[in-house]
């Protein structure tokens, strides 16, 4: 028994070639369309509110971590600020103690006082009174409040809201009596002077770290609205050309590579069809 080859490889692929516009490839081509979702129209527009339903709902989560990352920063400047201004009472304190010299009279003394002890009131209603959406937050309710940002990310604050008051800063006494009680209110106000200024750098931090995540989320929620731009100017025949262009370019990727190995060995290629 004897075997015919076909050495006409030129018409073997062109034979090859056909195929791929016959009602089998076509099948095929259909299950490829299906599984980029847009083979029938139907699938494609319940791709596309399905996938709009998805970003809605992503949309949503940023705008929402962003509001709370806003109201953090809000209450933080609410609290800098007061802290701020406890600072500048700090400082008037030492610099009324640094007036103080041998030469003062009772009466410049007495005045000097009265000063002090003015700063060192003022300092306590600060940490008393000062508020953000009805809560105090400088008087010691708030200290360690944690913020969360989203599902994954929070925020603990160490000393950012603990007790402001003048106590609590570690000033035990404003008498300026003597030289000695001078001196020691001197002390304390420049140790409770460092502490408020390492409270606003905390805050200073915690709201760069808010003003970062809104940035971001202001980032993600921009590319979701170009895409939703994009995907609503495509119509399905639009889609379906594009899907249509991929099997082409796959027929045609197969049929130049079907080529190029007839060219170099008619065997291999013959194997390959």
């Amino acid at each position: 028994m004897s075997f015919e080859f076909n050495s006409d490889v030129s018409r073997v692929v062109s034979s090859s070639n056909n195929f791929f516009k016959t009602e089998k490839a076509s099948s095929l081509f259909d299950k490829l369309s299906n599984s980029l979702k847009i083979s029938e129209e139907k699938d494609y527009s319940t791709e596309v509110e399905v996938s709009k339903n998805e970003e809605r709902s992503k949309l949503k989560d940023y705008e929402n971590s962003s509001e709370r990352a806003q109201s953090a920063i809000n209450e933080l400047s609410v609290a800098n600020s007061a802290l701020g201004e406890i600072r500048e009472n700090l400082f008037s304190v030492k610099n009324l103690l640094s007036s103080i010299s041998d030469d003062d009279d009772e009466g410049a003394k007495a005045e000097k006082q009265k000063e002090i002890d003015k700063n060192i009131e003022n300092i306590d209603r600060i940490a008393r009174e000062t508020s953000f959406e009805d809560k105090k937050i400088l008087d010691g309710s708030q200290e360690g409040k944690s913020y969360e940002v989203d599902e994954s990310t929070s925020y603990q604050t160490e000393k950012a809201y603990k007790d402001a008051s003048a106590a609590s800063l570690g000033i035990t006494s404003s008498d300026i009596s003597t030289s000695e009680n001078a001196e020691e209110l001197s002390r304390q106000t420049d140790e409770a002077i460092e502490e408020v200024e390492s409270r606003n750098a905390e805050i200073s931090e915690a709201e760069e770290f808010f003003t970062k995540s809104i940035n971001r989320n202001e980032v993600a929620a921009q590319n979701i609205v170009s895409a939703q731009s994009y995907a609503s100017s495509m119509s399905y025949d639009t889609a379906k050309l594009l899907s249509e262009q991929v099997q082409e370019d796959i027929v045609g990727s197969s049929v130049s590579s079907l080529d190029a190995q007839a060219n170099q060995s008619p065997n291999i290629a013959i194997d390959l069809l």
